[in-house]
């Protein structure tokens, strides 16, 4: 077995880091269910099924996936998750095309309804459509203020770029290479005993250390190189 000694700097895998965007978006969309359970509770059954698919079960899945470094699970997760980025984005446009043009319709058709029951507006092909009062009024009526909007649109995008990105790490991980190591946090200064002439003194604090290592015993060699450095 050949041991290999190197300098580097320890640092957070791809996996360990879809682990945390995992319970990121977990949180996001705890938060997203409470805020909509509080301001729509009439639909409180729609959003409670959409927590636990998209904010349990899918989050989980990646969790799970990178923390046994399950590649076949981690592709599904990656799948899962795109088509509900892709929803959310879908969903963003549709509510704020929508919202836009229930607006300008409510403006055209606000002085229609104070005289009569009807609204008639004229399309971009000089098409008339005939729309009821009782079909519109009531929606121009609650239309969300833009504070509202402010805070959907927040968790949407937050929902979109996290689960975006939380692919983008899961694709890392899944073509992640790994090596196995120990870290040895003080290494014997071979430079300066062969420098010093003392060469066989270091071929046996590295052949030491070397055996140790490879042996099991980190600790061991650690203290072994503490030795020779004090």
């Amino acid at each position: 077995m050949e041991v290999i000694i190197v300098e580097g700097v320890p640092t957070k895998t791809h996996a360990e880091k879809l682990m945390q965007w995992t319970k990121m978006i977990f949180l996001l969309q705890l938060a997203y269910f409470v805020y909509r359970l509080t301001t729509v509770p009439s639909h409180w059954i729609h959003y409670m099924i959409g927590f636990i698919v998209c904010g349990i079960y899918v989050p989980l899945c990646g969790y799970k996936s990178a923390e046994q470094m399950n590649h076949r699970n981690l592709s599904l997760f990656i799948g899962t998750q795109c088509f509900f980025s892709f929803l959310v984005l879908f969903d963003i446009i549709t509510v704020a095309l929508g919202l836009s043009m229930l607006q300008d319709m409510c403006d055209e058709c606000y002085v229609q309804f104070t005289a009569k029951d009807e609204c008639e507006l004229v399309g971009s092909n000089n098409e008339s459509v005939v729309i009821n009062r009782d079909l519109i009024f009531e929606d121009c009526l609650n239309l969300p203020n833009n504070t509202e909007i402010a805070i959907y649109m927040f968790f949407m995008s937050c929902l979109f770029s996290s689960g975006c990105w939380a692919v983008v790490v899961a694709q890392r991980a899944r073509k992640e290479k790994h090596v196995v190591g120990h870290i040895v946090h003080i290494a014997p200064d071979v430079e300066c005993q062969v420098a010093e002439g003392d060469v066989e003194g270091a071929v046996e604090e590295v052949a030491d250390v070397e055996y140790q290592i490879v042996e099991g015993n980190v600790e061991g060699a650690v203290e072994e190189v503490s030795a020779v450095v004090d």
